[in-house]
């Protein structure tokens, strides 16, 4: 069982992130979905698209279920995302 530091629902699908990788809970299974970070360290979602944070890119997100990403570079930053909090504003 891989090591779990966060957790994201978009829509009706929960997922699960984590150093060893990303996953979509299925029942008591996890499946590993392929995402662009080498090192994983939190996922969130703002309600339409699943959101990773670690290192090389900083953040990156997905909004078709993990078949596609997109990373953000954020120059200057040496150290990875730990954490994605949404705004309550929004």
């Amino acid at each position: 069982m891989p090591i779990i530091l966060s957790f994201a629902k978009v829509n009706d699908q929960l997922w699960a992130a984590g150093p060893e990788g990303l996953y979509k809970v299925k029942g008591e299974a996890l499946e590993a979905v392929p995402q662009p970070e080498v090192e994983l360290a939190c996922c969130g979602t703002d309600g339409e698209r699943i959101l990773v944070g670690g290192l090389p890119h900083g953040t990156a997100f997905s909004l078709d279920s993990g078949s596609n990403w997109q990373a953000s570079w954020m120059d200057g930053v040496e150290g990875p995302v730990l954490c994605i909090a949404a705004d309550p504003r929004v």
